[in-house]
């Protein structure tokens, strides 16, 4: 298995963890918790999208473009945004209080 194969495997599992995830979060709300009467009257908060593009739809594209792209540049931008993302979920789980 060529490099190029090996990163692009550990960024679907990236966004399979993500997906699993967000399974999760919903199913917990929609079981356990009391939802409210009257849901964001104002659409989806704009925090919501941003987190939503930069944890979900940048590692997919990602994913694929680094079947397409083998600069050193896209590698240095693809190994620090990974860094960042786990630095976040390691952030997550300790706000969760799941630690």
């Amino acid at each position: 298995m060529d490099q190029v194969t090996k990163v692009t495997f550990l960024w679907v599992l990236i966004i399979l963890g993500i997906a699993l995830h967000t399974v999760l979060e919903t199913a917990e709300s929609l079981y356990f918790t009391t939802l409210p009467e009257t849901p964001y009257n104002e659409g989806i908060p704009g925090e919501a999208h941003g987190i939503y593009i930069l944890a979900l739809m940048l590692p997919m594209l990602l994913a694929l473009s680094t079947l397409f792209f083998k600069s050193k540049t896209f590698v240095w931008i693809s190994l620090v945004y990974a860094a960042l993302l786990g630095l976040l979920n390691v952030f997550h789980v300790i706000e969760d209080g799941s630690m």
